[in-house]
């Protein structure tokens, strides 16, 4: 429990007594949580948690916006958190649109304590790859930023070749190398080789996962 309390679960939802009672629900199990109303509302406060573990309940069928179009926004504004959508009825359908659009699980009204806990359970431990997968997203526009040449250099530099191997390479001169790679490094917004390089192999995660 001591490690739950460390983690913080959001909830939306239009009904009262529903949000209310997964609140209470998640307080029992240790987690600090938050209820919502609206999707707006979260995103509207959500840039206010970002230093706890989190993770969403979300609602599927809501009035003003419902769950799958909340998930739209947190996908867009690369918001790394598990979401665990909510629905009165689960189907194929349902669950098959809600993973497309970006949630880990579903749960079906009324959530009994012991499926809360499993849902919660496995959407902290997928977290970090979400991180993984958001944390890739935003290298990608970054890295569209290069031109074709600050991305070849960027690519060697990041496979250990040094500035005198990557001219010989693609047939340059070092100061043109030194040039394309300052440039590089200030549009992925890096300051040294080690991070150059992380941005890189993001960059091919992110290449992986959109085929």
């Amino acid at each position: 429990m001591q490690e739950n309390e460390r983690r913080l679960v959001h909830i939306i939802d239009d009904e009262l007594l529903v949000r209310r009672s997964l609140a209470a629900m998640a307080n029992s199990l240790g987690y600090a949580a938050e209820i919502y109303e609206n999707g707006q509302s979260f995103l509207s406060r959500y840039p206010s948690f970002d230093n706890a573990e989190q993770c969403l309940i979300l609602d599927y069928c809501m009035s003003d916006m419902d769950g799958l179009e909340v998930l739209e926004h947190i996908v867009k504004d690369s918001i790394p958190i598990p979401v665990i959508l909510l629905t009165g009825k689960l189907d194929s359908d349902v669950a098959v649109k809600a993973m497309r659009s970006g949630a880990v699980n579903c749960l079906q009204k009324p959530a009994s304590r012991e499926q809360l806990e499993s849902a919660l359970e496995d959407a902290f431990a997928v977290k970090v790859g979400i991180e993984r997968i958001h944390e890739a997203r935003q290298h990608h526009v970054r890295f569209e930023l290069l031109s074709d040449q600050e991305k070849h250099i960027v690519r060697l530099a990041a496979d250990g070749y040094p500035n005198k191997r990557i001219a010989t390479t693609l047939g340059v001169s070092i100061k043109t190398v030194e040039k394309y790679r300052r440039r590089a490094y200030e549009k992925l917004n890096v300051d040294s080789t080690a991070l150059m390089a992380r941005a890189v192999t993001l960059e091919s995660m992110h290449t992986l996962l959109d085929k």
